[in-house]
């Protein structure tokens, strides 16, 4: 509802009487689909929010706003400060204009393809969202040769017939959506009859009354006008246009909050119990095999037996048991004669101890899961946010409170992915490999760097443990960051990779430059797998 027609143009007349005359200074954004208008007047500041997210698209006046100390980018700076001068609605149409002394900025409400257009009153300037060329041209066009009006609701006809279906009406008021049908307190009149005095008592309502927020009783909150809210479980009521889109946006922030940490405790969960079958059945495998420790004592004896025999470097040793019968025992060649023997003996010893405590670590598993099922059920049954997170921070599981730009902008950067499952991150140059590494790159994610030769950086997104990533994943990642580096031509290259929690950049390093605290080395043929597909290669 709040995107209808009707309260679009009473929210835009509201917004005249309090922006006409303001100055804008600043046009930015730094969280993806979200601008961030910044005016002043005097000493007083305030801040128009306008979201373009297809899930929750709203203009919204903030009385504050922390700007971002850096990954924020602004809009045609060239042509500001500039002095709103008005603030109007399309007849008709889902488009607010600004009208302002230099520039014109219109906001478009188009579902996913919502958009800001700045205009220096006769050409684009630029847009919020990227368009082709002749798209952009096209819709521009559209949007100057459309009439404004700083009143829309005054701009209407009123009906002078009944109508026999709802259809007849949207022909002659296409903002008469299903919603005002759905929650208008006007009712059908007998045979289906829409009254004219219906449609123009809900027309005055939006003009006049003030607003309600309420339940629809599917779980989602909707504004509605006042007289509209009585059998509806109102939350709030008597608000004015702007403060009740404030509430509305602080509401479906909070339940998106709330469903967020949920599926987040409820994943976590999940996996642990995934984990714990996992282990069940690798225990449970083991016990099958009957204790081996006789088994590596026996080799570990043969080799003692012809220590004279082993020398560093052999990968197997073919000697006799007791019987008589032949034995071949797999030897690590890099380490010497004792290191393998003492290695067979310690196997011994430890297999003996583990193999005393299989039973006991499959109980002590079932107790495990059968506490995280319940705990499992729990939260899925639970509304209470505190009760969520009390259980996330008994879980030491970290939720963020908001959205932080480095999470939001994939799109700077190569992205492909490996089996349909995996995301990879590749920088473009050296100012880029650091805003992946050090401001996109989360410290449990694969890192990756051809070794000893200019290159990318290159980010695997890891979501759990990174242990249960296939080699093939990892094996792909490092091909495609041998790739792109100066070892792109040679037969096989070295590729360093390790958690970005173990890459430090210290101060005065060059762009681009960076230090390992820790890495494992893998050879690979430098290429684009074709397990590996790119999905974006282009800087939004």
């Amino acid at each position: 509802m709040h995107l209808s027609y009707l309260f679009l143009s009473r929210y835009s007349t509201e917004i005249n009487d309090i922006l006409r005359g303001m100055i804008i200074t600043s046009l930015h954004t730094q969280e993806k689909n979200k601008l961030v208008m910044t005016l002043e007047r005097d000493s007083e500041n305030k801040y128009l929010e306008f979201s373009c997210d297809p899930f929750l698209i709203y203009m919204n006046l903030r009385q504050s706003f922390h700007k971002a100390g850096q990954n924020y980018t602004d809009f045609i700076t060239e042509s500001l400060p500039s002095q709103i001068l008005s603030v109007k609605i399309a007849v008709g149409d889902r488009v607010i204009k600004f009208e302002c002394r230099e520039i014109d900025i219109y906001f478009l409400i188009r579902g996913r393809f919502s958009n800001l257009f700045f205009s220096d009153k006769s050409n684009v300037l630029d847009t919020f969202k990227n368009l082709k060329d002749d798209n952009r041209t096209k819709i521009f066009n559209e949007l100057k040769s459309s009439f404004y009006v700083t009143n829309g609701i005054e701009s209407i006809t009123p009906p002078s017939i009944d109508y026999a279906e709802p259809d007849e009406v949207k022909k002659q008021y296409p903002f008469f959506s299903k919603d005002i049908y759905q929650l208008s307190p006007y009712q059908l009149n007998p045979g289906n009859i829409i009254s004219a005095k219906s449609i123009s008592s809900a027309i005055h309502d939006f003009a006049s009354m003030q607003f309600s927020l309420v339940d629809d009783k599917g779980g989602k909150h909707r504004i509605v006008p006042d007289n509209w809210a009585a059998d509806k479980n109102p939350i709030l009521t008597g608000q004015s246009a702007i403060n009740i889109v404030d509430e509305l946006i602080r509401s479906s922030f909070y339940k998106s909050y709330q469903r967020d940490l949920k599926e987040k405790v409820a994943t976590y969960l999940e996996r642990e119990l995934i984990k714990i079958d996992k282990s069940v059945i690798q225990i449970s495998q083991r016990q099958s095999e009957g204790n081996r420790a006789e088994v590596y004592r026996a080799a570990g004896t043969l080799l003692l037996n012809n220590f004279s025999m082993l020398k560093k470097g052999m990968d197997h040793f073919t000697g006799a048991d007791q019987s008589g019968n032949p034995v071949e025992i797999k030897l690590k060649n890099q380490y010497s004669p004792k290191q393998n023997v003492d290695y067979y003996f310690e196997k011994a010893r430890d297999e003996e101890s583990s193999f005393e405590k299989y039973s006991e670590l499959l109980t002590n598993y079932g107790i495990k899961k059968a506490k995280i099922a319940e705990l499992l059920d729990q939260v899925n049954s639970l509304t209470d946010q505190k009760e969520l997170e009390k259980i996330a921070h008994k879980l030491k599981i970290k939720m963020d409170q908001g959205s932080k730009p480095k999470s939001e902008s994939p799109g700077k950067f190569r992205e492909y992915i490996i089996d349909d499952h995996y995301h990879l991150f590749v920088g473009k140059d050296s100012i880029n490999n650091d805003l992946l590494t050090l401001h996109f790159a989360k410290k449990e994610d694969l890192w990756f760097h051809a070794r000893s030769v200019p290159g990318s950086h290159v980010v695997l997104r890891v979501n759990g443990d990174y242990k249960e990533i296939p080699k093939s994943v990892i094996k792909t990642a490092a091909a495609v960051a041998a790739w792109y580096s100066k070892a792109k031509t040679a037969g096989l290259s070295p590729v360093a990779f390790t958690q970005k929690k173990y890459v430090v950049k210290k101060k005065g390093m060059e762009p681009g430059k960076v230090m390992l605290m820790k890495e494992q080395v893998i050879l690979v043929r430098p290429e684009i797998p074709s397990n590996c597909k790119i999905v974006n290669d282009s800087i939004i």
